[in-house]
C-alpha cells in the first residue's frame, strides 16, 4: 500500500489499492465458515456469502486441500467459477470429503485429483 502511494503520488490512491487487495484475498486471511444441508452447500466469510442448491451439484472434486462443488460436469473455468470452493482441515480432510460425499447422497459424481 506504500509502495502503490509512493508510485501515484497520492495517499488515498495508496488507500484504494490497499482496499482493492483486502477485497480480493480476504478468503485467504479472515476464517471462512463452510456447511452443507438438505438444500444448500454454503460458504461464508465475513464479507460474503455463497450458496449453492446441493440439487444442482453435479461434480465434486478435491486435491486434498479444498473441495470443488460445480453445477456443470466439464472442467471449464465457467464451471469453476460458479461452483463454491471448501477448502478442507489439514488433518481429516479426507474424512471430510467423505461427509460431503455423503450428505450429498451419490447424486454427484466424485473425483479426487491428487
Amino acid at each position: 500500500m506504500w509502495l502503490a502511494a509512493q508510485l501515484a503520488g497520492s495517499a488515498p490512491i495508496g488507500a484504494l489499492a490497499g482496499a482493492a487487495l483486502f477485497a480480493t484475498l480476504h478468503r485467504f486471511f479472515l476464517p471462512v465458515r463452510c456447511s452443507i444441508d438438505r438444500e444448500n452447500a454454503m460458504v461464508r466469510t465475513t464479507l460474503r456469502t455463497r450458496t449453492l442448491p446441493v440439487a444442482s451439484v453435479r461434480r465434486v472434486a478435491h486435491d486434498g486441500k479444498a473441495i470443488l462443488l460445480t453445477p456443470r460436469i466439464d472442467d471449464s473455468v465457467a464451471a469453476i467459477a460458479r461452483g463454491l470452493v471448501m477448502p478442507l482441515p489439514a488433518e481429516d480432510g479426507m474424512r471430510v470429503v467423505d461427509e460431503v460425499r455423503a450428505r450429498l447422497g451419490g447424486a454427484a459424481p466424485s473425483r479426487g485429483v491428487a
